[in-house]
C-alpha cells in the first residue's frame, strides 16, 4: 500500500487529537487531584481537634462516654472519605497513646459508629481492605470483634492471617496465641519476630500450651514454641525440647540447639555432642557455639577433637568453646602443635583479644 500525503495528513491529526484528549484527561485529573489533597488538609485540621478533644475528654461520672459533635462535624461525618480520613488519624494517634486517652479514642471510634466502615472493609473480598480493616479493630481496642479476627488467623493470604494472628495476640496478650493449635499455613521469620515484638510489651504470665506446640504438625509452629521457651526461659519442657534435636526438619532442630543454649543443664552437653557428628556445618557451628557458653569440662575431650577440623570456621568455634572451659581448656588450644603457624596463630590471637575485651 502506497504512503500518500492525505494518510500523513489524516495521522497527524489523529495522533494530535489524541494528545489533546489525553492532555486534557490529564489536567482535569490533576485538578481532581488537587482539590482532593485542599480538602483533606482542611479534613486533617478538623479531625486532630475532634481527636485532641477527645483524648481530652471527661465523661460525667457513671454516664457513658459522650462527646458534643457539632453540626458541621455530623454534616462531614455523611461523606464516607472524612469518616475514613478520621479513622486513619485515629489509628495513627493511637499507637502513641495508652491509658485513658487511648480509651477515650476508642469510645469516639465507637460513638461515631465507625466500626460500620471497617466492618465493611472487614467482608470485602480485597485482601488488602480486610488487612487495613484488622488493623484498625486491633488499634482502636475493639476487642469484641476478635471471634471474627480468630477466623482469620488461618487465612490462606498470608497478609490477612498475619494480621489476624497479630491482632488477637495485642487483644488477649500470651492467651491470644491459642490461633498457633489450628493454624496450618506456616509462620514466617519475620511474622514469628514481629509476634514475640508483641508479647515483650505485655507483662509475662504462667501461659499454657507450649508443650502442645512442641508436637505440632506445623514445623514453624514448633520453631516459634522452642523460640518462645527460650525466651521465657521454661526449664519444664526441657526434656520436650532435647526430643527436637531428633526432629526430621533440620531447622526444628537448629532452633532446639539454639534453645538448649539457653535454658541448658548438666546433661546438655552430652546431648549436643551426641548429635554432633550427624548434622550439617551450620548446626555443628550452633552446637559449638553452645558448648562454649556451658563452659563444661565434660565437654574439653570433644572440643580438643573439632580442633584439626579442616574447616577453619570450626576450629575457631571449637577453640572459642575450649578457651571458656578454663584452664585445661585454654591451655589446649595454646599448646596446640600448629599455634605457631597459621591459620592456627591467628585464630589464637584472635581469641585472647575476645577474651580480653
Amino acid at each position: 500500500m502506497t504512503i500518500t500525503p492525505e494518510h500523513l495528513l489524516f495521522a497527524t491529526i489523529s495522533f494530535s487529537a489524541f494528545m489533546l484528549i489525553l492532555l486534557f484527561f490529564m489536567s482535569f485529573s490533576l485538578l481532581i487531584k488537587n482539590k482532593r489533597d485542599k480538602e483533606k488538609a482542611r479534613w486533617l485540621v478538623k479531625t486532630n481537634v475532634l481527636i485532641t478533644k477527645a483524648i481530652f475528654f471527661e465523661a460525667e461520672e457513671n454516664e457513658p462516654f459522650s462527646m458534643p459533635i457539632n453540626k458541621r462535624m455530623r454534616a462531614l461525618l455523611k461523606k464516607d472519605l472524612f469518616r475514613q480520613t478520621l479513622i486513619n488519624e485515629l489509628v495513627v494517634t493511637s499507637k502513641n497513646l495508652a491509658g485513658v486517652a487511648g480509651e477515650n479514642l476508642a469510645h469516639l471510634y465507637n460513638q461515631l459508629d465507625l466500626q460500620k466502615d471497617t466492618l465493611k472493609k472487614l467482608h470485602h473480598f480485597s485482601w488488602h481492605k480486610k488487612a487495613k480493616a484488622i488493623q484498625e479493630l486491633a488499634s482502636l481496642h475493639q476487642v469484641e470483634h476478635s471471634p471474627a479476627l480468630y477466623k482469620l488467623t488461618n487465612h490462606k493470604n498470608e497478609y490477612i492471617r498475619m494480621e489476624a494472628q497479630t491482632s488477637f495476640v495485642k487483644f488477649h496478650g500470651f492467651d491470644g496465641l491459642s490461633f498457633l493449635n489450628d493454624i496450618t499455613y506456616p509462620l514466617s521469620e519475620w511474622h514469628q519476630i514481629n509476634l514475640l515484638t508483641e508479647l515483650s510489651n505485655i507483662p509475662a504470665t504462667d501461659f499454657l500450651g507450649i508443650d502442645q506446640w512442641l508436637k505440632s504438625n506445623n514445623d514453624s509452629v514448633i520453631i516459634f514454641a522452642l523460640k518462645l521457651s527460650a525466651s521465657y526461659h521454661q526449664f519444664q519442657l526441657y526434656d520436650k525440647i532435647v526430643e527436637c534435636l531428633k526432629h526430621p526438619n533440620a531447622r526444628v532442630r537448629l532452633q532446639a540447639i539454639k534453645c538448649l543454649k539457653e535454658i541448658y543443664e548438666e546433661a546438655t552437653p552430652f546431648h549436643l555432642m551426641s548429635i554432633y557428628a550427624n548434622e550439617p556445618k551450620t548446626h555443628q557451628l550452633a552446637v559449638l557455639s553452645a558448648l562454649k557458653e556451658m563452659s563444661s569440662a565434660e565437654s574439653i575431650p570433644f572440643l580438643e577433637k573439632q580442633l584439626y577440623s579442616e574447616d577453619n570456621q570450626v576450629k575457631l568455634a571449637a577453640a572459642r568453646a575450649l578457651y571458656n572451659c578454663g584452664p585445661e581448656g585454654r591451655q589446649a588450644v595454646e599448646m596446640h602443635p600448629s599455634a605457631s603457624l597459621s591459620p592456627w596463630f591467628e585464630i589464637i590471637q584472635q581469641i585472647k583479644m575476645e577474651a580480653n575485651k
